[in-house]
């Protein structure tokens, strides 16, 4: 079975392939014309705070309605090419 256009380019440049273990969002950025978005209906936030944010909100909105008061920590980390990087912590 021969492989489609896209997969070919996937694995000639996984370091612009989203589902790449070698995935480098600078290269992803700098170099948009090779790049294919997986979920390009997906919500677009201005930086990664307010993306954190909407996540605590999410989910503190999910415990709320299921269970009484508690506290809800969110670990968001991500990795980049210089390794993994803590992105937040927050408390709700």
């Amino acid at each position: 079975m021969e492989k489609s256009p896209e997969e070919e380019k996937k694995k000639k440049e996984p370091e612009l392939d989203f589902e790449s273990e070698e995935f480098d969002a600078l290269a992803a950025l700098t170099r948009t014309d090779h790049v294919q978005v997986p979920e390009p209906d997906a919500p677009i936030y201005d930086n990664l705070g307010q993306f954190i944010s909407m996540m605590n909100r999410a989910k503190a909105k999910q415990l709320s309605a299921s269970s009484s008061s508690q506290d809800v920590i969110l670990f968001v980390s991500c990795k980049s090419s210089h390794g993994p990087v803590t992105a937040g912590l927050a408390n709700c």
